[in-house]
């Protein structure tokens, strides 16, 4: 945890995904005033209090990390939302996700809360109000096949922990999950990441 409060120190959303993107997420989520939203591994909550504050969502965030809690709860009060949100520290792996019955429920690049991306997928189903409740998912995918040398610097050595956009889709499809839209982040997301 330490690597990742240093190295996303001077971050405010921790993923390589643009503000632009960011609020077309919601937008294209249909995030307005009556939206309950729960993110798991939130980190410093940019999501959820931006939302919040363009929208006007409401909602729960949940991290491990006490320091990124507190950025977020620091966050939601110079946007002045934090009546309509909440920050939870806890592990959104083991965290009561069923619970919550929501509009959106996200986990963007921390699929390992449940192991990857089918039992993150089968974690955040659990919170959905209904059947038009939205799942989010970021999620890295390989642009081409990856070589060895890369595939050995993973953790696992596993080449099949991330896949290309088309083994992604037809993963979640396997799991019974239908894709409605794709924002993808591009080189220069990865780079101010």
């Amino acid at each position: 945890m330490k690597y990742f409060e240093i190295a996303e120190a001077d971050l405010q959303i921790q993923n390589p995904i643009s503000e632009d993107k960011l609020m077309l997420v919601g937008e294209i989520s249909d995030v307005g005033p009556d939206a309950e939203i729960l993110d798991l591994a939130c980190g410093k909550g940019e999501l959820l209090t931006r939302w919040a504050s363009e929208y006007d969502a409401k909602g729960t965030g949940v991290d491990i990390n006490e320091t990124f809690l507190s950025a977020a709860r620091s966050r939601a009060e110079e946007l002045d939302v934090a009546e309509q949100v909440t920050f939870e520290q806890a592990d959104a792996g083991e965290y009561p996700v069923a619970d919550h019955d929501v509009d959106v429920v996200s986990c963007i690049g921390a699929s390992w809360i449940g192991g990857g991306l089918r039992g993150t997928l089968e974690l955040l189903k659990q919170a959905r109000r209904d059947e038009t409740s939205l799942i989010l998912v970021g999620e890295p995918y390989w642009i081409e096949d990856p070589p060895g040398e890369a595939v050995d610097a993973l953790a696992d050595g596993e080449r099949d922990k991330f896949g290309s956009l088309s083994e992604i889709h037809d993963r979640a499809k396997a799991e019974g999950f239908e894709l409605v839209e794709m924002v993808l982040a591009n080189k220069n997301d990865w780079d101010r990441y």
